[in-house]
């Protein structure tokens, strides 16, 4: 172990040769506490893996809070460290041992490629500090040098991980050594064979060119001697699993790839680079089409380098790259070495910043300045802040559902299917119910609840947050307001028909209607229904154009009507809300009057201690704060007789003739006023209270309604 951390001594101060480095001392002795007796699946002590991580860590060049996680990685909930280390425990370290405790947890189960990619964005989501991926990196790259000692399952499962989500993160973050080690492991783990095969042929093939690979070095070497251009040359074989891709994709032998060993030049200066380049072409033939600057245009990841391909000695083809030193070095630490040319620049600058704040009026304040600046800086460069505008959440099956940040269930139930949406009762997130507006966190796991007799509300539109959920809800709105439209309008000429004695049924089955749709301006009859159930066709055109003239309507007999009546009301006596309680329907329930929920509405049920169960919205925001183990399912009986007291009140002008206005819009749905009154408000405004019955569709279009009438501020449910 002091050999491991005379290692990470040493690679701490190449990039920190002024560092103090007795904190690895005192941060080795609370790991060694922390993790005493820990084994591995291998039996070699927990802390030979911390002190491999922190050593990786410490050659990408990262600082002292970074080691110090590295090395307590596995220890975010133990008091012990915190203690031990003292004023050591910044609240960095904090932080990146917490976010490496929550990355640890992130284990995908068989998803997608899409689904990696959401992973992908989610490790850096969840990071939160570029430090603490690289971390996490480092903590693979060690497993996947030791995985030979876990099941063969879950060797594949790791490997699997490691292929498409962090090694592809190492590439993202310009880590081409470590990417290149874990394509070579994860290979090796899951292609054994192929991975032994391509082996072999490689080291055959190394050997049968070691003489050329030589030969080429000297070539290039004294080219660029005579030119007095100092550089270093060698050559190198290409890692096994881009070999492994060449030859599935291109679907050739390992004789039949030319570049196996590839050629590097490192100079001191861009400009060196290109003249480099020149003396190249000049030696050898270059290949058209083979040549790529990455100077002038970076890689994404801050990849800079000269690739050529020409054809070397005895008119074999050789892959060549040409970078300077600092470029070879970003190139293989990536986003790291980048702080550390950052750090260094900043250090060559010190004088000249000491001196131009030399003359300012207060001793020191720039000094002070300068240190703060330089901490938000660097926490700027470490941030990860861009990809945090997601939260990504799980199904109770694992699956990872991202979604923007401030979504909630509801917007989680149509990202998983639109039905789930459409349908949606209920949520629970991490077990718990919570109500539908509920903001969800990352790695929170979402159940969504269900019923056949649940549709969307318009309420929902005011806390969704995604596109999708919006755009199915508004057309499920609308289908609905169309479809009450077009049964208002068959009911409305069912009902004028019948006081004339005349067949709705039979007209239709006849084509009656159909053959006078052209006179409506209605192109099918859907279009007549609609426009008579919106008010735009008068049913006296309608009668006039389909009924003869001679024919009188029938004048309902009153005595009749209320004979018929009668009954008719007596026919199903109701006590009580038509609700079922966990499938039970004779339960004592009442309504809770801060929400008073109607048929139809998502709700949940309170178990009182007296007086049975209070029913309450879903998204009531007294919900949240009632026990949760006091909580049921409650569901709405669904039929078209039943229904619940509801109060409408609106908001209007306080002027003649509007009473008359809303009592038509209530007519028109067909929904019977049972009390109304009337409260004055200021500004010449009047509050009006409707009292009646009405199911959640109907309530819903007749607020909608009344709004329209000029003269209406507003319409809600007290």
């Amino acid at each position: 172990m002091k050999v491991a951390l005379e290692q990470i001594r040493a690679a701490h101060l190449a990039h920190f040769p002024e560092a103090d480095t007795a904190f690895l001392e005192r941060a080795h002795a609370v790991a060694r506490e922390v993790y005493a007796g820990v084994a591995r699946f291998s039996g070699d002590p927990f802390l030979d893996h911390a002190l491999a991580v922190c050593r990786t860590v410490a050659e990408m060049g990262l600082d002292r809070d970074a080691l110090i996680a590295a090395l307590l990685h596995d220890a975010a909930g133990d008091p012990r460290a915190r203690a031990g280390l003292g004023e050591l425990w910044t609240p960095t370290v904090q932080t990146l041992v917490e976010n490496l405790d929550r990355l640890r947890r992130i284990r995908p189960q068989a998803p997608t490629e899409e689904e990696y990619e959401a992973y992908r964005r989610m490790v850096l989501a969840v990071g939160g500090d570029l430090r603490a991926v690289l971390i996490r990196i480092s903590d693979r790259l060690d497993n996947m040098r030791t995985l030979r000692h876990l099941s063969r399952e879950e060797q594949v499962r790791v490997a699997t991980e490691v292929r498409h989500i962090f090694t592809p993160l190492a590439n993202r973050l310009g880590l081409q050594a470590v990417k290149s080690e874990l394509e070579n492991l994860a290979f090796f783990s899951l292609e054994p064979e192929a991975y032994s095969s391509l082996e072999r042929g490689v080291r055959e093939f190394e050997r049968s060119r070691a003489s050329y690979v030589d030969e080429v070095v000297r070539l290039i070497s004294s080219r660029l001697g005579a030119m007095e251009l100092p550089a270093t040359v060698y050559g190198r074989p290409k890692h096994l699993y881009s070999i492994h891709l060449k030859m599935e994709e291109g679907r050739r032998q390992l004789e039949e790839i030319h570049d196996l060993i590839g050629f590097r030049i490192l100079v001191d200066s861009a400009a060196q680079c290109y003249a480099a380049l020149g003396l190249i072409h000049s030696l050898f033939k270059p290949v058209e089409g083979r040549f790529k600057d990455y100077i002038a245009v970076p890689k994404p990841n801050g990849y800079q380098s000269l690739h050529t391909t020409v054809l070397g000695p005895r008119n074999r083809r050789i892959e060549i790259q040409l970078r300077t030193h600092q470029m070879h070095e970003i190139a293989e630490k990536g986003v790291a070495a980048h702080w550390f040319y950052k750090e260094r620049g900043q250090k060559a600058r010190g004088p000249q910043a000491a001196a131009a704040g030399a003359d300012r009026n207060v001793p020191g304040a720039d000094h002070a300045l300068a240190g703060a600046e330089k901490t938000v800086a660097d926490a700027r460069f470490w941030s990860l802040a861009q990809y945090q505008t997601e939260v990504f959440v799980f199904t109770p099956l694992g699956r990872l559902v991202p979604l923007p940040v401030g979504s909630c269930p509801v917007d989680f139930a149509f990202m998983v299917h639109s039905q789930v949406g459409v349908h949606c009762t209920g949520a629970r997130v991490n077990g718990h119910m919570v109500p539908l507006r509920t903001p969800l966190k990352t790695m929170d796991v979402v159940e969504i609840l269900t019923s056949p007799h649940q549709w969307p509300k318009s309420d929902w539109l005011k806390f969704v947050v995604t596109g999708k959920a919006r755009s199915k809800i508004r057309y499920y709105l609308n289908q609905v307001e169309r479809e009450a439209t077009r049964q208002r309008g068959r009911d409305l000429l069912e009902r004028e028909f019948k006081r004339r004695k005349i067949s709705l049924n039979r007209l239709l089955h006849e084509d009656v209607l159909d053959d006078h749709l052209a006179e409506l301006k209605c192109q099918n009859l859907d279009d007549l229904l609609l426009g008579i159930g919106d008010g735009r066709i008068p049913m006296e055109r309608v009668v006039a154009i389909a009924v003869p003239e001679q024919e009188k309507p029938a004048e309902p007999d009153p005595k009749k009507e209320k004979e018929h009546e009668k009954p008719r009301q007596k026919k199903r006596v109701v006590h009580g809300p038509p609700i079922e309680i966990e499938g039970m329907r004779h339960v004592l329930v009442k309504i809770a009057h801060c929400c008073r929920p109607v048929p139809g509405e998502a709700i949940v049920g309170f178990v009182t201690r007296a007086q049975g169960v209070s029913i309450h919205r879903q998204d009531c925001p007294r919900v949240t704060g009632l026990p949760p183990q006091r909580l049921t399912e409650a569901t709405w009986i669904l039929d078209a007789e039943l229904g619940e007291p509801t109060r409408l009140r609106v908001v209007t002008d306080d002027h003649p003739g509007l009473l008359a206005l809303f009592g038509e819009v209530f007519a028109r749905l067909g929904v019977n006023i049972r009390k109304v009154h009337t409260e004055p408000l200021k500004n010449g405004r009047s509050a009006v209270f409707f009292h009646f019955t009405s199911s959640r569709t109907t309530l819903e279009m007749l607020v909608r309604n009344l709004k329209k009438i000029k003269g209406v501020h507003s319409a809600s449910k007290s």
